[in-house]
């Protein structure tokens, strides 16, 4: 058997290449760098013209170089034993893989490898003759004890795949699959072979996308921490704004109380002096006494119902109830009527009874004071003489409508989209924080979960407000 190796260019030149060489008359086993392999029975077959031998092996394009490798049987002499043509067809094929290959006898030493295997390895076949897998091994320690616990496996087990790290022989360790299988062959003899499949590049992949994987979980751990750090800021922030604006709202209710107390406190002061000035005349009479006494008493109890109503608009009901809107608009006339009239400006109701929703009643009236406060400025600053305020409520489908409009000017339109950002008002500052409308937003959106919008209408500001309607029985 003889191995010569030809560089292929066309038909022309690889059948001179043959006639100097003198083989035409020669078996071979040719195998192309590309791995394929093909058996031809005689050479100067491939020369004929209905030959199929070169489009076989697809190597029929003239001035593609391909290179061929020949191993050579004369057909009269070493053809006579099949035997060798076959075991070196079996080693050609082996070869062509891309797998690394490896037999091992009944000791588990190594008895042949292919091309493939050596150069992942970087040995020379005969290097690796006679040596133990293992061997060749990274992490000695470990993957020894396995290697060798296994081999006692091996006459039982007739298919197993492992994942080996072996070491090249400049010491770079790769990452592989290994599927070995064990054969038993006539005379007692065992065979074991392997296929053995370089999966460095998925290992490495693998490893980056673990990497990638934990610098994602990182970031999201620290976004995650970062958003909640946000949120208790931002909560912390909104839970300051609400304060302000609960004490801005508290001071407009001092003055509401002022406005309503300013009235029956000239009442009793009338009274005092009359009966000062009666019990100086000698006039003061028991009839009159009594008389005096029920009517200061009157005024008492009603200042004492506003100081109630004042108590019950700062009180909170955490889990939230059912209410009509007829009760709270009632609150806040209650609240704001006598400011109104002082005023002088004229505030009409239009609610339907049903109306009904649920949520936090006291901060849906406080929304209702700081609109119908926000539009009494408004008639105030523009000195409009018939000042109107009307309250509407309606029902319609499963939302209640809740409007309250002015005739106090109306709203610049450069401000409109900006009325519900916090700090943002038209005011002057001393006369307004701007944390009114934007509590007011929060409360109507977050915590009754409705909307609000504003527009000018009608020669002033109209604010509507949508709620879910609750169709309860009863309400407070």
């Amino acid at each position: 058997m003889r191995q010569i190796t030809h560089v292929y260019k066309d038909i022309a030149t690889l059948k001179a290449f043959c006639d100097a060489e003198n083989i035409m008359d020669y078996k071979a086993v040719l195998q192309l760098h590309t791995g394929d392999v093909q058996s031809i029975h005689d050479i100067k077959a491939l020369f004929e013209e209905s030959s199929e031998w070169l489009q076989i092996i697809h190597i029929s394009e003239t001035g593609v170089e391909t290179t061929l490798h020949f191993s050579l049987y004369n057909l009269e002499a070493e053809l006579q034993n099949n035997s060798f043509f076959e075991q070196d067809l079996y080693k050609a094929i082996i070869d062509s893989t891309k797998e690394g290959f490896w037999m091992l006898d009944e000791s588990l030493d190594i008895i042949s490898v292919n091309q493939a295997f050596s150069q992942m390895l970087g040995y020379q076949e005969d290097e690796l003759l006679g040596k133990k897998p293992f061997e060749l091994l990274s992490l000695v320690g470990e993957q020894q004890a396995f290697c060798q616990e296994q081999s006692k496996e091996v006459n039982r087990s007739v298919q197993r795949t492992y994942e080996l790290t072996f070491v090249t022989k400049e010491g770079k360790a790769f990452y592989t699959i290994v599927n070995a299988t064990t054969i038993n062959l006539p005379d007692s003899c065992v065979r074991t072979f392997a296929f053995i499949t370089d999966i460095s590049e998925q290992k490495q992949l693998e490893k980056t996308l673990i990497e990638q994987k934990q610098h994602i979980n990182t970031l999201n751990k620290d976004l995650t921490k970062q958003v909640e750090l946000e949120v208790a800021a931002n909560r912390n922030k909104d839970h300051i704004m609400y304060q302000q604006a609960r004490l801005a709202s508290m001071g407009e209710m001092v003055a509401n109380i002022a406005h309503q107390w300013r009235q029956p406190l000239n009442i009793i002061a009338l009274i005092i002096q009359d009966f000062y000035i009666s019990s100086q005349l000698g006039t003061l009479e028991r009839e009159k006494v009594e008389k005096e006494y029920d009517r200061a008493n009157t005024v008492l109890q009603y200042m004492s119902s506003t100081i109630d109503d004042f108590r019950t608009y700062f009180q909170h009901n955490d889990k939230g109830e059912r209410f009509s809107i007829q009760s709270s608009v009632d609150s806040v006339l209650t609240l704001v009527s006598k400011s109104m009239e002082y005023n002088k400006i004229a505030i009409t109701c239009d609610v339907d009874e049903n109306a009904t929703v649920f949520g936090h009643k006291n901060e849906f009236v406080q929304t209702l004071i700081n609109l119908v406060n926000n539009a009494r400025e408004a008639i105030m600053s523009q000195k409009i003489a018939d000042g109107v305020i009307k309250v509407k409520a309606y029902i319609e489908k499963d939302s209640v409508h809740v409007l309250v409009q002015d005739n106090g000017g109306g709203i610049d339109d450069d401000y409109l989209e900006q009325i519900f950002e916090p700090y943002f008002t038209t005011k002057h500052q001393t006369q307004g924080t701007g944390l009114g409308l934007y509590m007011g937003y929060q409360i109507i959106v977050n915590n009754l979960g409705g909307s609000i919008k504003v527009e000018n209408r009608e020669g002033g500001t109209c604010f509507h407000m949508t709620l879910p309607y609750d169709k309860g029985d009863t309400a407070s």
